[in-house]
């Protein structure tokens, strides 16, 4: 069973239709409009990120808590959850992230899976917040291989949680192997062969001899730049290549690099390289 339908179970009544949600297999993103006063139990990881000043408290295992304004609250499989009373809230950010998913990342970290956050408000990294505005962009877009990067975005934001916040758990050094370092030319490799392919983390990690956590790791470290960002850079020049030789329409451009919209593909053109694809044609000539 997938995580929204777990938390669907989960979720009291009253609190079902609480908000948009944008949600991959084992993680959900919700803007909820109200707070429920019911006692809930979720057996998932939940994290809370309220943008208004005035933030309801929350009751974890008997014990209250003040919300801050952009500050991350976390809360862990089993505890008992509870908002002193029931209200409209806006500009409210909930995270539900599946348990057996960062138990298992946390065993590729530090090779311990029995993690628990410690309840506290936290100041989340710029780098964390990007992540979780990149997944749901790719909830909302769905082009062609967004299973991949959702798994990406989704195991890279476990990771800056781990490190970002107080927990029951160390953290491990990491040390690179020279065979991990080869091994990344495969998976280079891999992306250029497939770039307009679906594929899924686990498979392109697997090119690597790599768990997908480590393989985020030592790819950043060897490329500068995650799978994702190393992915959406080849399609882009591939797209240039497409450009230059005008033997295709600006669609049928993106079609070829594995965007499944002219928008979504424009859009990321211009984020890459300034202009839009007929920008740069005209400018090429």
């Amino acid at each position: 069973m997938n995580i929204i339908n777990k938390l669907m179970q989960e979720f009291p009544i009253e609190a079902k239709n609480i908000g948009p949600s944008y949600h991959s297999d084992t993680m959900v993103v919700f803007r909820p409009n109200v707070t429920v006063d019911t006692p809930t139990v979720f057996d998932s990881y939940h994290f809370v990120i309220p943008s208004s000043p005035s933030s309801p408290g929350l009751i974890v295992d008997k014990k209250t808590f003040q919300l801050t304004q952009d500050r991350l609250f976390p809360t862990n499989p089993g505890q008992v959850l509870v908002c002193p009373t029931a209200r409209e809230v806006k500009e409210f950010t909930a995270i539900f992230i599946d348990k057996q998913t960062v138990r298992d990342t946390c065993y590729q970290i530090c090779r311990k899976s029995e993690i628990n956050f410690i309840n506290n408000n936290y100041v989340l990294s710029n780098y964390g917040r990007s992540l979780i505005r990149q997944f749901m962009d790719e909830c909302t877009n769905k082009q062609f291989g967004y299973e991949f990067i959702l798994q990406s975005l989704s195991m890279q934001l476990i990771a800056t949680l781990i490190r970002e916040l107080d927990s029951s758990i160390k953290i491990q050094p990491f040390e690179r192997s020279y065979d991990e370092k080869a091994n990344i030319k495969r998976s280079i490799a891999f992306l250029k062969d497939c770039y307009n392919s679906n594929f899924s983390l686990q498979e392109i990690a697997k090119t690597a001899n790599l768990s997908p956590y480590h393989f985020i790791r030592v790819f950043k470290a060897e490329t500068g730049k995650t799978p994702f960002e190393y992915l959406m850079d080849i399609k882009i020049e591939r797209a240039k290549e497409f450009l230059k030789s005008k033997q295709y329409s600006i669609t049928e451009i993106g079609l070829l690099c594995g965007f499944t919209s002219t928008s979504h593909f424009s859009r990321v053109f211009r984020k890459k390289t300034g202009l839009s694809p007929s920008e740069y044609r005209d400018i090429i000539g």
